[in-house]
């Protein structure tokens, strides 16, 4: 699918305009950290998106890096003196000091803010914020801007530890934070006793479509930020594993991947054969101490026909159930 669209930038910046006008914290760009050997996006593309999420939380009023380095430079030419962080954020007008960052694995983007706020901004407000990035250019290329607006908006909301943060922004634009989510392997168990299905002999194909199926079903979640199986296997080849298999459990050796990326919650499920034909179990879990899956919520969706068009349809089903 093409997507034809208007720069970003211009047009979030029209809605943010739109806020009401109110008393806002000066906030200056102190850093902003990022893979430079990342090309799809630049500091200046991210620090863009974190300019927007401030500005359509209505609480802030964002100083920029050129804004800052404007003064610091005349402030050096002019007077010969270092700066302390402190003086640089009071002569820019800021009253708060905010490192970022934002990094990729795959489609999936991290952001963190760290804003220092305060007299001596000796006060500290931390978080961290993923999301996928879903749209691409016309001519196939992946477009980071959406996704980066909303981590960095998920970010400022841990930081402040406020959900609604952006309760009354713009419609499309009232982004929460997000629990991270993978899914891990569909289990097949067959049947000798009872006549063969083409699912069970096709498991590999089969569970490859089933977790697909489970990753676009949960791609609009507003409370999870599920993990696409291209990024979750790039997780997976940067641990040196490689040719996942979908139809089996996950491994310890896969979550022990997985959760140094800070992926806390799984989706994982089973397709076990019965003389009704099958059924279809998916299973919510927290990732707990020692590796142990705690199970949060379940579902279960019998499948009478031996199709993949049935059995996409009852994953469909049993995402709905899951999180109803």
């Amino acid at each position: 699918m093409r997507f034809y669209l208007l720069p970003l930038v211009v047009v979030l910046a029209t809605f943010a305009r739109q806020l009401p006008a109110q008393e806002r914290l000066p906030v200056m760009m102190a850093d902003m950290r990022r893979d430079t050997t990342d090309t799809l996006f630049s500091a200046a593309k991210v620090e863009a998106g974190l300019a927007l999420a401030l500005e359509l939380s209505g609480r802030f009023r964002f100083i920029p890096s050129a804004v800052r380095d404007s003064i610091a430079r005349t402030v050096l030419t002019e007077r010969g003196q270092q700066l302390t962080l402190k003086d640089i954020t009071t002569l820019s007008g800021g009253k708060a000091a905010l490192f970022a960052s934002c990094f990729r694995m795959g489609n999936l983007l991290r952001t963190e803010v760290n804003m220092v706020v305060g007299d001596e901004l000796n006060e500290q407000r931390y978080g961290i914020g993923y999301d996928i990035i879903r749209l691409r250019t016309d001519a196939g290329k992946p477009l980071p801007d959406p996704a980066i607006l909303r981590a960095m908006q998920r970010a400022l909301c841990k930081g402040w530890s406020n959900d609604t943060l952006f309760a009354n922004a713009p419609d499309g634009f009232r982004t929460r934070p997000t629990e991270l989510v993978a899914v891990g392997g569909i289990t097949f168990v067959d049947s000798t006793s009872l006549p063969p299905w083409n699912l069970f002999k096709d498991k590999i194909t089969v569970s490859y479509d089933m977790v697909q199926t489970i990753v676009h079903e949960c791609i609009n979640d507003s409370m999870r930020t599920v993990v696409d199986i291209e990024s979750r296997d790039a997780m997976y080849a940067a641990g040196g594993m490689y040719m996942t298999e979908n139809y089996n459990p996950i491994t310890d050796t896969e979550l022990a991947t997985l959760a140094k990326y800070e992926v806390g919650f799984y989706i994982t499920g089973s397709l076990v054969r019965n003389e009704k034909g099958a059924l279809l179990n998916l299973q919510y879990s927290q990732l707990g101490p020692n590796m142990i899956m705690v199970p949060l919520l379940k579902s279960s969706v019998p499948v009478t026909t031996d199709s993949k068009t049935a059995i996409r349809d009852a994953v469909r089903v049993a995402v709905r159930q899951l999180f109803r």
